[in-house]
């Protein structure tokens, strides 16, 4: 009879909670300026009001980095959300980067599609990663079945499904009513704290190869009403701006992998000047489904593969990396005071086993 009693004011508390999250991150609240009637505007900076998303300048802070998850909780995906809760309560992680592959196969059919709710919300509905969740768009997410990954003169009418389109995972006025944790654009700014900044990118309009797939090309929202230059003016601008100390990208493309996949030449061109210029700590990716770690002698950046969190297994080419992992997990990283590079540590965890393992760190030297 207590237990009765007392489960409703909880039930209660939990429901004020999420009512309170869904009202301060609702478009077109100033608490989040950026985001519009249809959704985080290209180019705009993303912000959250401190009731929801709370980091101070001078402390030090986690995220959770996943990639290429949203199976309906299937191969292996619930075990690694399941591995990222209990990572994400012990280190107090406060927000999520999502790579991209949101959903599979091809993404949402409508802001209303089921699979919204039984990937995302009822896969990671553990009590720690009830914090925002910052996403990129990946191949899937524009429409990409799998078995459509063919040139156009051998395409057909079935690899573009008609209500398949990225702008449903863009649409945030629907989305963060069903689920107040979820932000995605096409590219935007973040700044997480004084000296911490992230910038999220759209990296399937760099891929040349992807012009000649229908299900990229011609979906609504898709390839052919995309800029690269539009989306480089602004990443140049806004690193030219930014005093961050720690300046971290995202995407769903890796600049450089020894996976299935393997690396983008084209974002090595386009914007690996880019990167060094203005000195870019970190790049975060998915694509590959695996974990990985690679920094080119060359290069100031640090590249990390994180696109484990569901199907894996595909092995590993002949590449140099500093480490490599083809199974489920996930990564996380913990910034140091003041964005202080070499006090930031990059940590790769393993899924499906408890408690889960931590199999490689790194600092940002």
């Amino acid at each position: 009879k207590i237990l009765a009693v007392t489960a409703v004011p909880i039930a209660c508390l939990a429901a004020l909670v999420v009512t309170l999250c869904v009202a301060l991150l609702r478009p077109g609240a100033d608490a989040a300026d950026a985001v519009g009637e249809g959704g985080i505007a290209p180019g705009s900076s993303l912000s959250f009001p401190p009731e929801v998303l709370r980091v101070g300048d001078d402390e030090p802070f986690t995220f959770l980095v996943v990639g290429d998850w949203g199976r309906q909780g299937l191969y292996g995906q619930r075990g690694v959300a399941e591995a990222m809760a209990e990572v994400g309560r012990d280190l107090d992680a406060r927000f999520v980067v999502s790579t991209g592959d949101n959903f599979y196969e091809g993404g949402l059919a409508s802001a209303e599609d089921p699979r919204f709710a039984l990937s995302f919300t009822a896969v990671y509905n553990q009590s720690s990663l009830q914090v925002p969740w910052l996403s990129v768009l990946g191949n899937h997410d524009y429409g990409d079945t799998s078995g459509c990954g063919r040139p156009v003169e051998e395409d057909d009418e079935t690899c573009v499904p008609s209500t398949r389109s990225p702008l449903h995972e863009l649409n945030l006025a629907v989305l963060r009513e069903r689920d107040w944790r979820w932000s995605c654009g096409r590219y935007f700014s973040f700044r997480a704290a004084r000296d911490v900044e992230f910038f999220f990118l759209d990296t399937n309009p760099f891929v040349g190869e992807y012009l000649d797939r229908r299900w990229a090309r011609d979906v609504a929202g898709g390839l052919a009403e995309q800029s690269v230059p539009a989306q480089k003016a602004f990443l140049e601008k806004a690193l030219e701006e930014s005093d961050a100390a720690l300046k971290i990208a995202v995407g769903h493309h890796p600049f450089y992998s020894n996976g299935f996949r393997g690396g983008t030449l084209e974002l090595q061109s386009e914007l690996g000047g880019l990167f060094e210029r203005h000195e870019v700590a970190l790049y975060l990716n998915g694509h590959d489904h695996d974990l990985q770690h690679v920094s080119p002698k060359s290069r100031r950046t640090h590249f990390v593969t994180s696109g484990a969190g569901s199907k894996t297994g595909r092995g590993f080419g002949t590449a140099d990396t500093l480490f490599e992992h083809d199974a489920h997990g996930f990564v996380a990283v913990t910034v140091g005071k003041g964005g202080e590079r070499n006090a930031t540590a990059v940590q790769f965890y393993s899924a499906g086993e408890s408690p889960s393992k931590l199999l490689y760190s790194f600092h940002l030297s």
